[in-house]
């Protein structure tokens, strides 16, 4: 047989065999090579993997920087004592950023209070207040939020101890997967180890909406009851006539103010439920037929001009269907999340669904 061009005869056969020897050896060569490289790169891994456990058990910077230069010499340790300096520079910084932001709200809220208390009209003065105080307890929960997360990252960093009983207003800001907060003097290596997480500032809102409804309802019940009677012995019977005329009792009483319970029912229904009601239908992303229609279930007593009084079955029966309302709302709006930060985006687990700050629904990938 002919090889590169040399007759077939005993030197080709040498060279063909030769060539052949040389190819396998080759093959053997990259094989070798490939196993040295996957070896290479498992033992990489295991190391990688150990150094990682190492710093995680590291009680203090030093004991870091030792575990650093432990697995990465010299040069590591000084990678490592670096990028621990730059981040405690930006989270310094994030924290005079907040420390502003918070001397900021309190300057704005002497201003607003004293504009507010110059407004003469009572039920001006009172919305103008409930608003303001509205904008300014946001504003409090984002820098509370702000700085426990900040500490959050020097403790997880070794930077800072968490050994500390939280406070009441921070453990509010963090949850497990039932939405319940830590237990009093839980720490934040607590909060951390039994994985709590920082909620949003929306489900906070949400969670401390949902306990001033179930307690607000409760008194609305009262109210009802009183008002409208109990079941089986109905104040207010159907009929135009009925209605009339419970309408004229409750508009003697009002004005004499000779029935507390009506008095106080009407401000109540007006003052706090029904800002209350819209509070909870705009953290939870509902339409504002939504919101009017919980607003429409307050039993009504006749107080505006050519409006009667509920019957007493009917203003229980809205009652139910309030209780049913709030439990829809809150429903909605602890399940989706709504946006107002990248920081807030940044905290949320891949695949959760959100609400951005345009409104839209969306999905983080």
């Amino acid at each position: 047989m002919a090889y590169g061009g040399v007759p077939a005869g005993p030197l080709s056969a040498y060279l063909g065999v030769r060539e052949g020897n040389r190819q396998a050896g080759l093959q053997e060569i990259e094989g070798a090579t490939q196993i040295q490289g996957m070896l290479a790169r498992a033992q990489a891994q295991q190391k990688q993997k150990a150094y990682e456990q190492e710093i995680a058990q590291a009680k203090t910077p030093e004991q870091q920087a030792q575990v650093a230069l432990k697995y990465g010499g010299p040069e590591g340790a000084i990678k490592h004592l670096d990028r621990q300096a730059q981040l405690a520079g930006t989270l310094e910084l994030g924290k005079g950023r907040l420390q502003q932001q918070a001397n900021q709200l309190e300057m704005q809220n002497q201003f607003k209070t004293s504009q507010i208390n110059a407004i003469k009209d009572e039920d001006e003065r009172r919305k103008a207040a409930d608003e303001w105080q509205k904008t300014y307890q946001q504003g409090l929960l984002d820098v509370q939020r702000g700085q426990l997360e900040i500490k959050q990252h020097l403790v997880k960093l070794k930077m800072a101890p968490g050994n500390e009983p939280l406070k009441a207003p921070e453990l509010l800001h963090y949850i497990d997967k039932d939405a319940n907060h830590p237990p009093p003097g839980a720490t934040l290596n607590d909060v951390i180890s039994k994985g709590y997480r920082l909620a949003s500032t929306q489900e906070v809102n949400m969670l401390l909406a949902g306990r001033g409804a179930e307690s607000t309802v409760n008194q609305l019940d009262k109210y009802v009851e009183s008002i409208w009677g109990k079941e089986g012995e109905d104040k207010i019977s159907e009929g135009i006539r009925n209605r009339t005329k419970s309408g004229v009792s409750f508009a003697v009483d009002r004005a004499q103010q000779s029935n507390p319970d009506l008095n106080a029912y009407e401000a109540f229904g007006q003052g706090t439920l029904a800002p209350l009601i819209r509070a909870i239908g705009e953290n939870g992303a509902l339409a504002e037929g939504d919101i009017q229609r919980g607003i429409n279930l307050i039993p009504k007593t006749g107080n505006k001009l050519g409006e009667l009084p509920d019957t007493s079955v009917v203003a229980r029966q809205k009652m139910k269907q309030l209780r049913a309302w709030f439990t829809e709302a809150l429903g909605k709006g602890g399940g989706t999340t709504r946006i107002t930060s990248d920081a807030e985006y940044n905290a949320l687990p891949s695949g959760t669904e959100f609400i951005a700050p345009d409104g839209t629904k969306r999905r983080k990938p």
